[in-house]
């Protein structure tokens, strides 16, 4: 609820201040705020677009490529059920409204019907691998070749993953793996070693803190055993430089 907006003072900066300054705040975008935000700037015209559905097909269509157009779609069911409880997400969105975090001429309903859309996205085990290794190869889909997105780009999406990704067992994640993963409530566990490996596995029974405790506890013994820990002495800069080829 409103416990994940950042504890630091409500008092924005001037509407004459930039833009910018009033997203920083609220921007982590693996929060309910920064999810609303990124949301908001995806509704930006950067080309023509007439439908809603096609705002959200753009972005499927990014997914499908990072996950070498293996199986990625809206799940109809999850997406009605995330409506039913939507108020909670007006007021989050009213709220960033009046401190003047929404882009001008950007609308409330569309953003929250697109971010719905984009949190019911299924994709099963498979398709997530490869979503996960396309990530820890710079954006670059070691299946197809496919160079979805910048290495600039990805360096920043992991690097939110490394700080918020695992809800709120994400720096004790990080203390134990040093990897950048990402949760959901369905029992998936994705994480990512840049240049050697990402991955996806799935069980369903969660822990206290919303995470897969199977999923977690596998994570951190794959990378105990393989010494795949950025601060591990165990592994030589030799062995690393392999892996990483």
């Amino acid at each position: 609820g409103w416990r994940n907006i950042p504890n630091t003072s409500l008092d924005l900066p001037s509407p004459s201040k930039t833009f910018g300054l009033a997203v920083l705040k609220y921007s982590k975008p693996l929060v309910e705020t920064g999810a609303i935000i990124c949301t908001s700037l995806l509704q930006l015209p950067t080309r023509p677009v007439t439908e809603e559905e096609e705002k959200y097909e753009s972005v499927l269509n990014i997914i499908r490529r990072l996950c070498n157009k293996e199986h990625a779609n809206l799940n109809c069911t999850s997406y009605q059920n995330l409506r039913k409880d939507i108020i909670h997400l007006h007021a989050l969105s009213f709220y960033l409204q009046e401190k003047k975090c929404f882009p001008e001429g950007v609308g409330i309903n569309s953003t929250l019907d697109l971010l719905l859309q984009c949190l019911s996205t299924e994709v099963t085990c498979e398709s997530g691998a490869a979503l996960a290794a396309t990530l820890g190869n710079g954006g670059l889909c070691p299946l197809s070749g496919d160079q979805v997105m910048s290495p600039h780009a990805i360096r920043s999406m992991l690097s939110m993953m490394q700080e918020a990704g695992m809800n709120d067992y994400s720096r004790m994640f990080h203390f134990k793996t040093s990897v950048p993963g990402k949760s959901s409530q369905s029992g998936v566990v994705l994480i990512v070693v840049p240049g050697v490996l990402g991955l996806m596995c799935w069980s369903p029974g969660l822990g206290c803190n919303g995470n897969s405790w199977r999923g977690v506890h596998f994570c951190e013994e794959l990378v105990s055993t393989f010494q795949l820990h950025s601060f591990d002495i165990r592994t030589p800069f030799r062995q690393v430089l392999c892996y990483r080829q």
